[in-house]
């Protein structure tokens, strides 16, 4: 009878395709076959073997967050902030920006990013959104508007409705992109309200051109328009940029020379 301990390193392969530890594998396998590694102990195997298969799972995980956020620039990284920040941003202010303390507690707040068009505002939400994927948290991107036309496309569906703003309420963080830069409908508006009501206690990015006091004028009933601005506000912090220089121009893919 065969020994069952007796494989080769294709059965070897074939069992950690089986149960799903094939980063693993291949890392014990790579040390097993190189004589640089023959004074390692078994423990030390195992160390390599369990890092391998955590950094995989990193890897994986975070390309899966930022795929699912819908992020529209994939220029836009902390790496490139660092490089070639706003005008008047400090790296101490991008640094607390990249700490997860506003984002995951333990007090969530709100980041309100407001400047004209070319500023980099959506290009530091971005960046910022990136980073929070590469970190596994789980994060959605949308345009004010393309949000509310997805709402407006239910129909008014009271169950399909609730189905979305519980979906929405579960992203460790979202990001509205162009905030009442255009009209919405009056439902839409509503739905927003209850969207930010199902997340408080979690943190939203909304970027505008206007400033809380400018929403409130886009929006018919001014009830509802105070609790939303209050939803937002509340708790939160902002950041206004001044538009000095156009960082979707300065990351704009270069031609290849």
């Amino acid at each position: 009878i065969r020994d069952r301990r007796d494989m080769d390193d294709e059965e070897m392969m074939r069992l950690f395709k089986k149960f799903h530890i094939v980063t693993a594998g291949t890392r014990a396998l790579e040390i097993i076959q190189d004589p640089a590694y023959d004074h390692y102990t078994f423990k030390d195997v195992l160390v390599e073997m369990l890092l391998a298969q955590e950094d995989g799972y990193i890897q994986r995980t975070s390309n899966k967050r930022l795929k699912a956020a819908h992020l529209v620039n994939p220029q836009a990284t902390m790496q490139a902030l660092r490089e070639n920040p706003p005008a008047d941003f400090t790296p101490q202010r991008l640094a607390r920006l990249q700490s997860d303390t506003w984002i995951i507690g333990p007090n969530p707040q709100n980041l309100v990013i407001i400047g004209p068009t070319g500023s980099g505002k959506s290009f530091l939400a971005q960046a910022i959104a990136h980073h929070a994927c590469m970190n596994l948290f789980s994060v959605r991107y949308w345009r004010l508007a393309e949000l509310a036309a997805e709402i407006d496309s239910l129909n008014h569906d009271p169950e399909e409705t609730n189905k979305l703003v519980e979906r929405i309420s579960k992203y460790h963080l979202v990001i509205l992109d162009d905030f009442f830069t255009t009209e919405i409908s009056a439902h839409s508006i509503t739905v927003l309200f209850e969207i930010m009501e199902a997340r408080t206690g979690q943190a939203t990015i909304i970027v505008s051109q206007l400033g809380a006091p400018d929403w409130g004028t886009m929006m018919p009933n001014k009830v509802t328009a105070e609790s939303l601005i209050n939803r937002i506000l509340h708790p939160s912090m902002t950041i206004t940029l001044a538009g000095e220089e156009n960082l979707r121009e300065t990351y704009l893919p270069k031609e290849a020379i």
